[in-house]
């Protein structure tokens, strides 16, 4: 199953941290397409694919080592790049469209296979899964979390527990963190139990099953199998039956068009 993968960027791109600016460049030659040096000096981004975007720009699609897209911009003098969310007049996110028509389309089947036997802890109704990758220290985690109160009825979440945020030298995961999620999912409600951690009213265990461990870094390499590098991140099945993945904190508007398009 193929699946389009896009990153939810409020008005500057992650990649560049902050709002739209410009970079000198010289010119650079990558498989026979021309492009601003700067372009092949990305740590980690490779060149995928070239477009004719709007307001006469060149748009260049890269692709980061863990699968993720980013979408810039060539100024019609060749040498200069624009780092940022384009918007058309009536408030489009240009960018995203461009992601899903120029970006490659990946085939994860047989991760989101991997999915349905993962460690989660299930909430809400219905045949048709939301996965959502949560770290229980995650802010925005905690926020999505809130936002999907009022889907429950429509849609079955599963949120797939990873650990990784303030980690310790010389732990391989965070060890407080392993500590919240045994408590969930050792509790009779896991589903309020999570609820709980949110406010950090709920108690850590006081030890952490091998079995946990083994689960969780399960998830966590399960997570960087789907190109995900940070949380929150939403994975699903359309109404067409391709797999999508969505990275960042969804607005409440896509969130609620993602429940109606379920498969």
């Amino acid at each position: 199953m193929k699946a389009r993968i896009f990153k939810i960027s409020a008005l500057i791109l992650v990649l560049f941290g902050g709002v739209m600016f410009y970079l000198q460049a010289g010119e650079k030659s990558d498989s026979n397409v021309k492009l601003p040096k700067v372009l092949g000096e990305l740590p980690g981004y490779s060149f995928i694919n070239r477009f004719d975007a709007a307001g006469g720009l060149q748009g260049v699609i890269l692709e980061g080592t863990r699968g993720d897209i980013v979408v810039v911009y060539i100024a019609p003098d060749g040498e200069h790049v624009i780092a940022g969310t384009m918007l058309s007049p009536d408030g489009q996110n240009l960018s995203e469209q461009y992601a899903q028509i120029h970006a490659p389309v990946k085939d994860y089947s047989t991760q989101f296979e991997q999915l349905s036997h993962a460690l989660t802890v299930p909430e809400g109704k219905g045949s048709k899964p939301i996965y959502v990758i949560y770290e229980p220290n995650c802010s925005f985690c905690k926020k999505l979390h809130t936002s999907s109160r009022k889907h429950l009825g429509e849609a079955l979440f599963q949120w797939v527990p990873v650990a990784f945020l303030g980690t310790r030298p010389g732990e391989t995961m965070p060890e407080a963190t392993l500590k919240v999620i045994q408590s969930i999912i050792e509790n009779d409600n896991p589903a309020q139990a999570l609820a709980m951690s949110k406010t950090r009213s709920l108690k850590p265990s006081a030890s952490i099953s091998d079995k946990t461990r083994r689960q969780i870094d399960d998830n966590n390499k399960l997570m960087a199998s789907f190109g995900i590098s940070g949380t929150p991140a939403v994975i699903w099945k359309d109404s067409s039956g391709a797999i999508q993945v969505l990275k960042g904190l969804p607005p409440e508007n896509k969130l609620a068009a993602m429940v109606k398009d379920l498969k």
